[in-house]
Formats: structure tokens, sequence, C-alpha cells
């Protein structure tokens, strides 16, 4: 009986090593399995960052190119009206071109028909003395008149050939500048297709509503960073009359219709919306809401192509997702000038405008100010 109790004793404790061992393995299995995870998710975000530094270089590119496109659609718009004025110009010379030769035609009849008598047959002829010295002087306005003639045709015949000099030199400034916006455009579709190849890459990536959320988290936290140091830096008030006075007078920026609006619950977490986004055509002019100074105007994680205007008295407008940017760190601007136009960077697929207002660094509802 006591050697059946020490053999049931042996067995008993040979089961809970055993039993321990293969919780200590599994231990160290998901231990492995976590420190692998943490690794891969590392990776990933340090892939995105990366991603996240081309998907920026490329939109300011594609920015840069959009200005470029603009000022050459500018130029060409003035070389077609200097050439439009050219071409009139031309007309109008060939015009007086031949009036002047009717005249000198005219003319040249008048003379033809003076000189069939000499000077000498005239002072013969034994006429009245008066009208032989009238016929004289007319000759002689003749004579006067017709080198005037002569002179002037010929100053019109050098306008006429400096016109067209001009013309063809306009012309071939036409065609270069139109070569140029033909390469513009191809190099435009380069940086678009390489932009949207970059955002597939990205999308894969981000394939879960948790890693959304942390992005969402993050690019919130770096915009209120942005906030506060250009809050800490604004050293003095811009305007006398505060944007308070302003409330439901205000103008939206774009025109459009709101499809995020302020304060609605952003899917799969805690968070409200901070701003409005509305949606609007690509390249649509963005205006200022007041009176104000530019503070930031520059590429910003998970807002594009962001502008944010300071008006004073603590209050600041941002208006985000923009294709480019008119203005500059430092601008003045005025309520209603063009600031920026309508995109989708920061890495969206819908053309649209990100707007927000800010009173002393909290979210206020811009659907109350803007009529």
């Amino acid at each position: 009986m006591a050697l059946l109790r020490k053999i049931i004793f042996f067995l008993l404790l040979i089961s809970t090593s055993a039993y321990a061992g293969s919780v200590e393995s599994k231990l160290h299995s998901i231990l492995d399995s976590i420190n692998f995870l943490k690794n891969r998710i590392f990776h990933v975000h340090k892939k995105q960052s990366s991603l996240k530094n081309q998907l920026k270089t490329l939109e300011i590119k594609a920015a840069g190119l959009h200005i470029k496109l603009r000022n050459t659609y500018k130029r060409i718009e003035q070389l077609q009206q200097d050439l439009r004025y050219l071409n009139w110009q031309n007309h109008e010379n060939q015009v007086r071109l031949l009036q002047q030769k009717q005249y000198l035609a005219s003319e040249l009849r008048a003379v033809y028909v003076l000189s069939r008598k000499s000077y000498l047959k005239i002072l013969l002829s034994g006429e009245d003395p008066i009208m032989i010295n009238r016929l004289i002087t007319y000759n002689r306005f003749l004579q006067k008149y017709r080198f005037n003639r002569l002179r002037s045709i010929s100053v019109i015949l050098n306008e006429i050939a400096n016109n067209k000099k001009e013309r063809t030199n306009h012309l071939v400034a036409l065609q270069k500048t139109a070569q140029e916006q033909r390469k513009t455009y191809q190099e435009l579709s380069a940086v678009k297709y390489d932009r949207s190849h970059l955002l597939g890459k990205m999308n894969e990536k981000l394939n879960s509503d948790q890693k959304k959320l942390v992005s969402l988290i993050s690019d919130k936290k770096a915009l209120e960073k942005v906030l506060a140091r250009l809050r800490s830096e604004a050293t003095a008030e811009i305007f006398a009359t505060p944007l308070s006075k302003l409330k439901h007078k205000l103008y939206w920026p774009v025109a459009g219709h709101v499809v995020e609006k302020f304060g609605e619950k952003i899917a799969h977490s805690q968070l409200r919306r901070n701003g409005v986004v509305i949606e609007a055509k690509e390249g649509a002019t963005i205006r200022a809401i007041a009176n104000g100074k530019v503070v930031f105007s520059e590429w910003l994680d998970g807002y594009g192509l962001l502008l944010i205007i300071n008006h004073g008295h603590g209050y600041m407008s941002l208006y985000g997702r923009n294709e480019f940017l008119y203005k500059k760190v430092g601008d003045i601007v005025h309520a209603g000038e063009p600031i920026a136009a309508v995109g989708e960077s920061g890495g969206f697929t819908k053309y649209g405008l990100y707007f927000a207002l800010r009173k002393n660094g909290e979210a206020i509802n811009p659907s109350l100010w803007c009529a």
C-alpha cells in the first residue's frame, strides 16, 4: 500500500512538472510573437513615414508645377493679346499706306498736267503775270507736298517692317511658351501618376481602423502643436476690428457643399470633428474669410498643403488639402482675396477644402460664423 502511494505521488510530480514546462513554453512562444509583431509594426510605421515624406515631396512639386502652368497660361494670354494688337496695328498701317498711295497718284496726275507746259513756255506766252506767278507757286507747293508724301510713305513702310519683325518675334515666343506648357503638362501628369501609385502603397499599409485612428490622433496632435507654436509666436494683434464682430457675416471660403460637419463623431473613435470639409471642384479658388496675416503656409501631415491666417484677438482660420498655395508666411491678406486652390493633398482621394476656425486654440463651429 505504501509502495502504491509512492508510485502515485511520483506520477503526480512528473505530471505537474510537464504542465509547468508546457506553460513556460507557451509563454516564451507568446513573447516571441509579441516581439515579432512589435518589430513588424515598427518597420511598417517607419515605411509609412518614408512614404509620407515622398507624398509631401510629390505634392509640393505638383503645386509648383500648377503655379508654373498658371504663369504659362498668363504669358500665352499676354502674348496673344500683344499679337492681336500688332495685327490691328499692321492693318491700320496698310490702310494708311493705301491712302498715301492714292493721294500720291492724284498729285502725280496734277504734276503731269502742269508739266505739259514748261516754265519757259508759260513765261513767253504773254499771259497775265499774276496767273503765271500763281502757277509757279502751285507747282512748287506740289513738289514740296509730294516730297512730304513720299517721306510719310517711307515712315509707314518702316513701321510695317518693324511690325512684321515684332509679330514674328511674338509668334516664336508663343510657340516656345506653348512647348513649355506641353512639357509642364507632361511633368504634372507624371507627378499625378506617381502620387496615385504612392497613395495605393500607403493605403495597403493602412488596413485597419485602429491604424487609421492612431494616424488621426497623431495628425491632430501635430496640428495642435503647430497652433500652440503659432500662438506663442504671435506678438501683436494685426487688425483693430475683432473677428467676433463679424459673426454670421462671413462668407464661406469656397463655393461647395459641406460633406463633413463640425462636431460629428469620427467613426470607430470617441473623437469629434473640429472643422468642416467642403466638397468643391478641383482648382476652385479659395478666398480669405477676413483680413489677417498668413502665419503658416506649407505641407502638414494629415492636412496636405495647409494655410493658416491669424486674424488677431486670438482668432485663426485654417485651410487644408489645397492643390497649391498663393500666399506665403508674412503676407497680409484681405477678406475675399484668393489664397489657395482646392485639391486633395494630404493623401485624400476626393477634392475638397478642410476649413476650421480657432479662438485661443479652441475649435469653434464655422457654420455659426459663415453665412
